[in-house]
């Protein structure tokens, strides 16, 4: 999900035989998109406002409204980098 125009996004996936079903501004976009949408996987910045992408994964995950959630950043406070995820959250770096 991201606050991008889908134009790009759509074709990159498109062409890798996925459907994008939904892109929102934010964490709280993020979250309220995957209860009405149950998408198969969800992309996320880490950044984000409203609720960093951390929060949202971990709405997302504990409320099971997505079967995987994928957290990307260019750049993140190592502290919060090195939060505490859930057991089923592994941190890939």
């Amino acid at each position: 999900m991201t606050n991008r125009s889908s134009g790009w996004t759509s074709v990159r996936c498109w062409k890798r035989n996925y459907e994008v079903v939904a892109e929102g501004a934010d964490g709280f976009d993020a979250v309220e998109l995957c209860r009405k949408k149950n998408p198969d996987v969800v992309l996320l910045d880490l950044e984000m406002p409203v609720f960093d992408g951390m929060t949202a994964a971990e709405t997302i995950i504990n409320d099971n409204l997505a079967g995987c959630v994928v957290i990307c950043t260019a750049f993140a406070d190592e502290d919060f980098l090195n939060r505490p995820a859930g057991s089923e959250c592994p941190v890939i770096s």
